[in-house]
Formats: structure tokens, C-alpha cells, sequence
């Protein structure tokens, strides 16, 4: 209910009146729609996304966001419009808005409404000239090929870029040819070293 006077001025016989009168008036009241929408739905890491409230409410209201961003925890948010929020890892991340006003509350849920991919370098470091490494960046496999190479056992290993190893595989060459595929799906964006030796 909102409250509000009215108010009337009137002269009788040289005598000025004022009459003040206090009313009440309903307001409809309907439960908020939640709605967002945000700067950008997709793309290559890292990138930032900014969102938007377009929810429909009545009165005062807050809002509860979880934006899932491959980061672990999401992020939680209480602000109307979360600026900056950073997408640095490969996959599809759900976004949560609850939406509470005077008359109620709603929300919406979007599973993979952010979708994230995110390509991967090998550097060439250590790799003998008889082998290729492609496709150099990559964001699922790398191949690494070679003819013309001795019949022997080979170690791939893929470093991070202080030198941590990550994976080693141990491969046999027979017929002096080598065609070798390497998952590197699971990486985050960056640069990797691979060392190929016998």
C-alpha cells in the first residue's frame, strides 16, 4: 500500500480554508522475472565478461549471481551488473542469477552459457629436425611425425614452462617411420615444451 494526501485550498466569505486528506492507494505487486544477458557468450582464453541484469521488478531489489569459470569455486556476486569476470580455462560454464524484491523473488539458470575454448603452443625446444609437431597452436591433439629416423624407442615429454614434466610416453619406432598423437585437451592455455629424445 502506498500512502499520499491531497490537498485543497478554498476561500468562503474572505476566509482562506485548507483541507488535507490522507489516502491509500494499492500498488500491484508481482513477482520479479529474472533475466541477464552477457558482453560476450563465448570465445577464445583468456577473455572477461561483463553482465547485465534485464530482470523485470518491483521495488528494492538484490541479486545473488554464481558464475561458473573453470576456476574451482565461482564467483559469487551480489552487485546488479558484475563487471570483469575472467574466463581463463577451456570448457562451458553455467551462470545463476536470483533476483529478491518487495513482491517475491526468481531465478534463472543457464547451463553452458559460457562457452570457453583455448588453444595450446608447443614450443620446438629439444625436438631433433627429423620430426614435425603439428598443428602448433592446438587445442586438443599435437602429432608428431618423422621419416627417415632410427628404428628405436623414443620418449615424448611435455613440459610447462618452468620445466615441470607433465606427461612422458615411451614409443617404438619400427620401419624407420613415426606417427604419434598426443591428448593435450586437459592443458590450460599456454606454452609447452616438447622433447623428443632416444
Amino acid at each position: 500500500m502506498q500512502w499520499f494526501s491531497t490537498f485543497r485550498s478554498f476561500i468562503v466569505a474572505g476566509v482562506s480554508y485548507e483541507v488535507y486528506q490522507d489516502c491509500t492507494s494499492p500498488i500491484p505487486c508481482t513477482n520479479p522475472v529474472a533475466g541477464f544477458v552477457g558482453s560476450q557468450t563465448s570465445g577464445n582464453c583468456p577473455f572477461t565478461v561483463d553482465f547485465i541484469d534485464t530482470s523485470v521488478t518491483t521495488g528494492a531489489t538484490s541479486w545473488l549471481w554464481t558464475i561458473y569459470n573453470g576456476a574451482g569455486s565461482p564467483v559469487i556476486s551480489t552487485v546488479q551488473k558484475p563487471t570483469a569476470i575472467p574466463f581463463n580455462y577451456l570448457g562451458s560454464f553455467l551462470v545463476k542469477l536470483v533476483v529478491i524484491d518487495s513482491c517475491g523473488s526468481d531465478s534463472i539458470l543457464v547451463p553452458d552459457y559460457i562457452t570457453v575454448s583455448c588453444t595450446t603452443s608447443i614450443g620446438n625446444l629439444l625436438i631433433p629436425d627429423q620430426f614435425q609437431v603439428y598443428p602448433n597452436p592446438t587445442s586438443n591433439y599435437i602429432y608428431i611425425a618423422g621419416e627417415n629416423i632410427e628404428n628405436e624407442e623414443y620418449i615424448f615429454s611435455l613440459r610447462d614452462i618452468v620445466g615441470r614434466e607433465l606427461t612422458a610416453e615411451k614409443v617404438d619406432v619400427k620401419d624407420n617411420i613415426l606417427l604419434k598423437r598426443l591428448d593435450v585437451a586437459q592443458l590450460t592455455s599456454g606454452i609447452y615444451m616438447l622433447s623428443i629424445e632416444s
